[in-house]
């Protein structure tokens, strides 16, 4: 890594910026809407305080009552380590409230309130994984598309967040059939969520759907179910279409059976999206799964030339520059047995087994995009290179317009390394390379 000559130094002060865990995907929900569902996905907003970076599952939805009345409904999930606990005797306690209000054409038009508790005996369990969920049913007058604005509050503190969505009655309406549950494959890894492509080679999922009540008529002009798979970095998306027809449903009930290489999927963090489309006279109507399945694949794309020499130089701190050099130009058929005996070898120095160090290899690569896209992929960045090599920095400073110059600087320490790394973003609109590297 070169070194280059700073005159200045930058001052001690500054804020330590605090490093975050990696997000969790959307958790699964196995059976999800055993009576219906029915909606549109969540879209981030701002709450009094400015868009809250905790975790919050939220989603609206329609129940099928047991007359087969269909009834909205915001359903809200916060884990516990999100909350703000106080003691209540000899038990941890927190509530949250979550108010909806409806809006089309700019006038209310209904809404729904309601709370719910969380209690634990010990104060290591409000740091867990466990969720509280509230459901909230809504009461809507009209029969048209309403926007609704949910705000989730932890009652008796500043914390809040707040979600809004899109309701189509006409979409439940027109469509005979209903998601009762879903399924797939994918197994968590650690805290990166539901993973692909190590150890798992292909993604399946199972959906069923069920003969909404009161025997909805089949659309003249068809229905189909829509699978997408977008790639939340690069902006693509892999889609599947799959007719259905009157004649596939035995019993009033129909369970559908996908299946994707990982290998088709792109790398890095995905997001599965489902639903219902019918066409209308007037158009078409979306029924959508809620909320959206978030995993990651993590399948290296040998095949790939460009891809393939992008990711021999994220081993900068794997394999030494000759090893590079090698494996940018083997053929396809040789890359994958190279690559697992790069890591095999660096595993063995590090006595730590193999996929354990390519899966932090290749998470850090997925997080780097995540965190340094502003301009490019934050993979390629400069700042991206640095974290995939060595990790996040034990500490980080931010500096703005020092030195007499325009602009902003970040300072990365990494205390056992001994080195700090300089960045520099001379518009000040978060496009950071490296300036310097010194040692601390």
């Amino acid at each position: 890594m070169p070194r280059h000559h700073w005159p200045a130094v930058l001052p001690e002060a500054g804020s330590l910026l605090r490093r975050r865990p990696t997000p969790l995907g959307v958790v699964l929900l196995l059976g999800l809407l055993a009576a219906g569902c029915a909606g549109w996905g969540p879209v981030d907003g701002l709450g009094p305080g400015g868009p809250s970076q905790l975790p919050l599952e939220a989603f609206v939805t329609t129940r099928v009552d047991s007359a087969g009345s269909d009834i909205p409904e915001v359903r809200v999930s916060v884990p516990f380590r999100s909350l703000v606990f106080q003691r209540a005797g000899d038990a941890y306690v927190s509530t949250i409230q979550v108010t909806v209000v409806a809006r089309a054409d700019g006038q209310r038009v209904g809404g729904g309130v309601a709370q719910v508790q969380a209690r634990v005996d010990a104060f290591a369990d409000t740091r867990s994984r466990r969720k509280l969920t509230c459901r909230v049913p809504l009461r809507l007058r009209g029969s048209g598309r309403v926007d609704l604005r949910t705000t989730v509050t932890v009652l008796e503190t500043s914390r809040q967040w707040e979600r809004r969505f899109t309701y189509s009655p006409q979409a439940v309406k027109a469509t005979p059939l209903y998601f009762s549950s879903f399924g797939w494959n994918l197994q968590g890894e650690d805290q990166a969520g539901p993973v692909l492509g190590i150890g798992l080679d292909t993604l399946r999922v199972d959906v069923g759907l069920h003969r909404r009540p009161g025997k909805v008529p089949w659309p003249p002009g068809g229905l189909q179910l829509v699978a997408s798979i977008q790639e939340n970095t690069q902006d693509k998306a892999l889609v599947q279409r799959i007719p259905l027809a009157e004649e596939q449903l035995r019993g009033d009930s129909l369970v559908v059976h996908m299946a994707w290489s990982s290998r088709e999927i792109y790398f890095g963090r995905c997001t599965l999206g489902l639903r219902l489309e019918v066409a209308l006279a007037a158009g078409s109507e979306r029924l959508s799964l809620d909320p959206p399945r978030s995993f990651t694949n993590l399948q290296v794309p040998f095949w790939n030339d460009q891809e393939w020499k992008r990711h021999v130089a994220w081993l900068e701190g794997i394999a030494g520059r000759a090893k590079r050099q090698e494996l940018a130009s083997l053929p396809v058929p040789e890359r994958e047995s190279a690559w697992r005996a790069v890591f095999a070898a660096a595993a063995a120095a590090a006595e730590v087994p193999p996929t354990a160090l390519e899966v932090r290899h290749l998470l850090r690569i997925v997080e780097a995009d995540a965190r340094f896209g502003g301009f490019g992929r934050g993979a390629l960045s400069d700042r991206g290179r640095i974290y995939i090599r060595y990790g996040p920095a034990d500490r980080i400073q931010h500096f703005g317009d020092e030195m007499s110059r325009e602009g902003r600087w970040e300072v990365w320490y990494y205390l056992q390394l001994g080195e700090q790394f300089t960045f520099y973003d001379p518009q000040g609109m978060g496009d950071y390379q490296l300036y310097e590297t010194r040692p601390i």
